[in-house]
């Protein structure tokens, strides 16, 4: 017995000591990556300023699906996410073509935000406004102070940025990228579109407030599984998530409506869509409203999702443990 037991607590300590060295391997071979990518990002963007809009695209699309046949884990977790959701509703294969044309989508969309960050007056030729989205995007500009806007890691969120930035001085709520944080503001400053980090800090929440005061506009990505941040543990696309809410908190200290807005590929363009502005009131106490009003802005999210599977990011972490602190 007494070797049996031994045997066993080496099985463990062996299966816990592989998972360590799988882990570390995997953070090191990360960072590898990413400094490889640092070093060659300067002379790739230069030649990547030189190409066409057409020629950009097909290099994403062709990225895209390198990436998606060659990094096994990124297709394996936009699967799993895809069958969790959509279960037997959808074939496999029509989820496999979700997954790859995700995967796709996400480099295009990259390649014309870089693409437009030096075409800046081309933009709004390649944007679709019906009248709907006309009337509400008035609506807004018209009583002159600012709102807080909401989208999701579907169709091209940074684009979006800059198009709602021709209406209103606009900036975006971002996660810090680190090597790269230098190149993506530089597309941003070019859009005119201001950064900043959602490190919910408290010079970070004055500095969101003053903007929304003065009248200007506060993009937030709301599909993330935060760190660092407060929020609450609600179903996305049928399953518990976890989403902050202080888009919420926000919009009540700064007396501003919260809009959905989505820019999604049509044709050579995208189509913008805006969702009828959300003025948040209390529901009786902190913690229900909070939760009333992230439910609205999820079930709206949720709603593109479906409408474009496969312009949605699969192959990122939504669902799982909370990153963030889940607390009123």
């Amino acid at each position: 017995m007494l070797s049996e037991a031994n045997t066993s607590k080496m099985d463990i300590i062996a299966n816990i000591t592989g998972m360590d060295f799988k882990r570390v391997l995997r953070k090191t071979m990360r960072h590898i990556a990413w400094y490889i990518g640092h070093v060659l990002a300067s002379p790739i963007l230069f030649i990547m300023r030189c190409m066409t809009r057409k020629s950009l695209h097909v290099l994403g699309k062709g990225i895209g699906i390198i990436w998606y046949n060659m990094i096994t884990a990124s297709r394996r977790l936009g699967h799993n996410n895809l069958d969790m959701v959509y279960g037997h509703s959808v074939s496999s294969r029509n989820k496999a073509l979700y997954c790859m044309e995700s995967f796709k989508n996400i480099l295009v969309c990259m390649m014309d935000f870089y693409y437009f960050s030096f075409h800046t007056n081309a933009i709004m030729d390649h944007i679709y406004i019906d009248t709907q989205t006309q009337e509400r995007i008035r609506s807004i500009v018209d009583k002159g102070q600012g709102a807080l806007f909401f989208s999701a890691h579907l169709g091209n969120w940074e684009l979006l940025a800059s198009c709602m930035g021709r209406f209103l001085p606009m900036s975006l709520l971002s996660r810090n990228q680190k090597r790269f944080a230098g190149y993506i503001e530089g597309c941003r400053d070019r859009h005119g579109v201001n950064t900043l980090y959602d490190d919910s800090t408290i010079g970070s929440i004055k500095n969101i407030l003053s903007r929304l005061g003065d009248g200007e506009l506060v993009g937030i990505v709301l599909d993330r599984n935060l760190r660092d941040v407060r929020g609450i543990v609600d179903d996305f696309l049928g399953y518990p998530a976890f989403t902050p809410y202080y888009p919420v908190k926000l919009a009540m200290k700064a007396k501003v409506p919260v809009v959905g807005a989505f820019l999604v590929p049509e044709g050579n363009g995208y189509r913008l869509h805006i969702e009828e502005p959300v003025t948040i009131e209390s529901k009786g106490d902190k913690e229900a409203t909070y939760r009333h009003y992230t439910r609205t802005f999820l079930d709206i999210t949720e709603k593109y999702i479906l409408k474009h599977p496969d312009q949605w990011f699969w192959a990122h972490k939504r669902w799982g443990r909370p990153k963030g602190i889940v607390d009123f």
